[in-house]
Formats: C-alpha cells, structure tokens, sequence
C-alpha cells in the first residue's frame, strides 16, 4: 500500500521535476560530455537555472505541498529534500550551482512565511530537479526513487525486529522488481497506444491517493509516546 500510494500520489512530481530540468540542460549536458570524452571527471560546471524555470520549479514544489495532506509526511519530505540536495551538491560538483540556487529560493520561501508548518523543497521534486540536472532518464529516476522508498520502509521494519535483515534484503528486492516491471510494461512501453497511457505518470493533477489508512497512520506520528524515526 505505502510502495502503490507512492506511485500514485508522488511519481508525477517527481518525473515532472526531472523531465523538466533534463529538457532545460539537455544540449549543456551533451556538449560537456563530448568535451570530456563522456566522463564525468572535471565537468564544467553548469550554467544556473532561468528564472522562468526556477519559477516554474517552484511552483511544481508547492502543488505537491498542498497534495500532502499530513503534516508529518510535509515536514519529513521536507527535511529529506534538503538533505538531497546537500548531499548530491557533494558528490557531484558541477551541478552544485544549480542546486544552491534552488535551495536559497526554498529557504527563502520557507523564511517568508508566517506558518511554522509550511514545508518547502520536498524530496521528490529535489531528487527528480538533481536527476535532471544529471541528464537521468525517466525510468531510471523513477526505479531509483522508489528503490530507496521500499529499502527506508524495509530498514524501518528491521530495526523495529519486525523482519530480519535477510529476509528485508529479499523484501526490497521483490518489490522493487514488481514496481519496476509495473512501471515499465503500463506506463514506459513501445507498443501502440502506451505513450498515452504514459501521460498519467507526468500529470500532476490526475494524482490520487489509494491508501487512507497510511494518510491516517502517518498523520498520529507525534503522537506516538516513544519514536524511533523522524519520518
């Protein structure tokens, strides 16, 4: 249920962001590739986002806060974007710009409001923005978000001694490969009449939720007398 509300619920955002930023840097990437001979190593930097783009970012980033309904998953998400960005700033140096352009703006907003609880630079948006700044494909994007979503749920159940480290391992794997061979065969096929139904991946606002009760469970989290985890 958690892995099916994702897919419904968080994927649009998070190939919107992706494709968006792909599109924008696409000839960039591919000439500094060329330059360096289709390494990464010493890759110029990139150029900063437009502002039509970080505005167009923006607002892709807010839809997905009101599309949060709980309060913990809008915090949490937010806490998670940031550290996405932070991390992927490090490790790759040439989209570090870029991403510290974008994060200035979500502090910004952040700072500006007057509501303590409005939570900006979600995860999906943040880790699909950084997947296009590095010319990722929409497939890959989506396998990997979702790969790390089952593996933090999984970790989860085998720190609480719910499930034992192997047989998590093998939890992940399965349904991550269910997931993926999901995602491909309905929404990134060749076949005739596939790339309509692709759409339904980039339209945001056909997302929907299919699990209440993980709405209703992750909205009591700061009432839990004892926690083992922020999100």
């Amino acid at each position: 249920n958690v892995m099916l509300q994702t897919t419904t619920s968080i994927l649009p955002f998070l190939l919107t962001a992706c494709k968006m930023f792909r599109l924008h840097y696409e000839t960039e990437i591919i000439s500094n590739q060329q330059k360096n001979g289709g390494t990464s190593n010493n890759t110029p930097p990139l150029s900063l986002p437009t502002t039509t783009l970080l505005n167009e970012w923006i607002a892709l980033d807010s839809n997905l806060t009101v599309n949060l309904s709980s309060h913990v998953t809008r915090r949490a998400s937010s806490l998670q974007g940031s550290g996405i960005f932070r991390a992927f700033g490090q490790m790759f140096p040439s989209i570090n710009p870029a991403i510290k352009l974008l994060k200035r703006r979500v502090l910004k907003l952040m700072s500006s409001k007057s509501n303590e609880d409005e939570y900006r630079g979600h995860a999906a948006t943040c880790f699909g923005a950084v997947c296009g700044l590095l010319g990722m494909d929409d497939k890959s994007c989506a396998s990997m978000f979702l790969y790390t979503t089952a593996r933090d749920m999984i970790n989860a159940a085998v720190r609480m001694n719910i499930v034992g480290p192997l047989a998590g391992g093998r939890l992940t794997n399965e349904i991550c490969v269910r997931l993926e061979d999901w995602i491909v065969t309905q929404h990134f096929g060749k076949e005739e009449g596939e790339e309509e139904r692709s759409r339904c991946l980039y339209d945001t606002e056909a997302n929907h939720q299919v699990a209440p009760l993980v709405e209703i469970l992750a909205s009591v989290q700061d009432r839990l007398y004892t926690r083992l985890f922020n999100s």
